[in-house]
């Protein structure tokens, strides 16, 4: 009976201790925490940006990417990308790409920027791996080329729209919408060590008509149709004759008596005769023609010869 007793008491002594053990067990595990469940996944909503400045940080408020978003001054500095707090918090799975592209363009506009050319690209993954990962920088090459006016394009994904693989250049005029999943972008003139020369405010000059000035007339002016009959003397004492008489006088002429002072024809040009002197080379001869005036002609002839002795005297002038 006291061997069975004690038998019976050790195996209830036993069993009482097993279960105490258990007890223990199951308070420890209910004090440990469960791993985190992922609640979430990431999106490109939870994506946000902001303009860096000359530092390379941000020099903006975080805009979200959940919507368009219209850049004014042009980002020469990048852009910074990072995700959402809630999404940081939340530990949300997987990740997201965010690209940077740069391209040059016709105009200052999205609507004037016509066949644009690419310059650059650039991409970053973010997720919630890391706290690396969770912030990220992008920067790309300015435009800097003529005609100087760029665009600018900050979109989801990896995608690089150059025109290679089918993923075509964006294009206004062609209706070419890309990059798609499009949410920030600037449009004008480039600052990039690129002088832009502001447009004209008045018309240029007109350019002066390419058409050869009129020739002048070849037609040679009119000549005279009827030349002088003569040439002029060369004897510098005689003055010149239209029509010079057909044989000059030997001898002057001799006046006519007369109480008149009509004027002698004009002498023709003097002929050296051998023993004939004449008046226009030597006034020798002249006293002696008015002795004669005055012995046959008196008073009146005398100053008929007067007057050719003066006449003779202006001939030897010249």
């Amino acid at each position: 009976m006291t061997t069975s007793r004690i038998g019976r008491g050790a195996l209830v002594t036993l069993a009482g201790a097993a279960a105490s053990l258990a007890g223990a067990a199951g308070a420890a595990n209910a004090c440990e925490k469960p791993p985190p469940e992922h609640t979430c996944s990431l999106s490109n909503n939870d994506v946000q940006w902001a303009a860096n400045g000359a530092d390379g940080k941000p020099a903006t408020a975080f805009h979200s990417s959940s919507s368009f978003t219209r850049v004014n001054a042009e980002p020469v500095n990048g852009f910074t990308v990072q995700l959402s707090q809630r999404a940081i918090a939340d530990q949300c799975a997987g990740g997201v790409d965010v690209s940077l592209a740069s391209y040059t363009a016709e105009g200052p506009t999205w609507e004037t920027s016509g066949t644009q050319t690419f310059v650059d690209f650039a991409t970053v993954h973010l997720s919630t791996a890391s706290k690396s990962s969770e912030t990220q920088s992008l920067t790309v090459k300015l435009p800097g080329a003529p005609p100087c006016f760029g665009q600018i394009d900050l979109y989801h994904g990896k995608t690089k729209y150059d025109g290679s693989n089918g993923h075509q250049i964006p294009n206004h005029d062609k209706g070419i919408n890309t990059p798609y999943g499009l949410f920030a972008a600037w449009n004008g003139s480039d600052a990039g060590g690129c002088a832009v020369t502001p447009p004209p405010t008045t018309p240029p000059p007109t350019t002066p008509p390419t058409t050869p000035p009129t020739t002048p007339p070849t037609t040679p002016p009119t000549k005279p149709t009827t030349p002088p009959t003569t040439s002029p003397t060369s004897h510098p004492s005689t003055p010149a004759s239209s029509t010079p008489p057909s044989t000059p006088p030997t001898t002057p002429t001799t006046p006519t008596p007369s109480g008149s002072t009509s004027t002698p024809a004009t002498p023709a040009t003097p002929t050296t005769t051998p023993g004939t002197p004449t008046l226009a080379h030597t006034g020798a001869n002249v006293g002696e023609v008015s002795l004669v005036a005055l012995m046959f002609f008196g008073a009146g002839g005398g100053a008929m010869f007067a007057s050719r002795k003066v006449k003779a005297a202006e001939a030897r002038k010249h």
